[in-house]
């Protein structure tokens, strides 16, 4: 059994976290409860058994969660943390993914979204162990990647797949993460949003689409999953510095004139 520690300052969500969730069943135990960062890293410092998962809230008084967090790497802390907030900020869980959190959940959250979550990290942590006894770490994979850059590339390749349909949902369920936390993170280690990556390659494909086929520019708004052609014309203007049937026809004299 993994050893969990849940931190909250609102009594009722972290005893009904702690008293009524099936851990385990999951694979974990309730090692303890906080009600703010400074109990929870006393408790941490004085047990003597390492915690190997803490769920803490952000928002918290005498210490908040990414203080906590904080005095917990400069303390060695090596287990795995998931943020718990109903703080729906990009700065909170970005400065989170700065500090190395595994993931991020928005409360109220249902049940079945916490036990996919834990599910998840059971595995991982199972493979960790097994690494470990292997000698073979675990940081990186065999090709080089680190995690967060893994998962990135994988969702980058998902997206240029399926660019005309795509959803933050489809994404976020084909790397096994949550969206709010894929969100957060593609962003973090990519440099623009999700959403604005998706506009970038359906802008791109469209830009090829004009130069290299008679397809109406209409056409080629849905092809590209925009049902909307005006909504396409200004995207693609503001990508480009020109409209669809301007690029189209640089393109054409482009081509005369070589």
């Amino acid at each position: 059994m993994y050893r969990l520690l849940i931190v909250d300052d609102e009594v009722g969500i972290r005893n009904g976290l702690a008293n009524f969730f099936p851990w385990a069943e999951l694979g974990f135990r309730v090692a303890g409860q906080a009600r703010n960062g400074e109990q929870a890293l006393k408790m941490i410092r004085e047990d003597k058994e390492p915690v190997d998962v803490l769920m803490t809230d952000i928002k918290m008084p005498v210490m908040d969660g990414l203080k906590l967090i904080e005095q917990l790497k400069k303390y060695g802390f090596s287990g795995k943390i998931i943020l718990l907030s109903a703080y729906n900020e990009f700065e909170y869980a970005r400065r989170g993914l700065q500090l190395g959190v595994y993931d991020y959940i928005l409360k109220p959250t249902d049940y079945r979204k916490i036990a996919e979550l834990f599910e998840r990290l059971k595995k991982e942590l199972d493979g960790a162990g097994e690494n470990e006894q292997c000698g073979t770490g675990g940081i990186y994979d065999q090709d080089g990647y680190d995690y967060k850059g893994k998962i990135v590339k994988e969702v980058k390749e998902y997206v240029e797949k399926n660019y005309a349909e795509i959803k933050l949902a489809d994404a976020a369920a084909h790397v096994n993460l949550s969206s709010s936390y894929l969100s957060v993170l593609f962003s973090a280690e990519a440099g623009m949003s999700f959403s604005k990556y998706v506009q970038k390659v359906r802008l791109q494909e469209a830009a090829r689409l004009l130069a290299e086929t008679y397809s109406k520019v209409y056409e080629i708004s849905e092809r590209v999953g925009y049902n909307n052609s005006k909504n396409f014309t200004r995207a693609f203007s503001e990508f480009y510095g020109m409209s669809p049937r301007d690029y189209r026809n640089k393109g054409q004299n482009r081509n005369e004139k070589e």
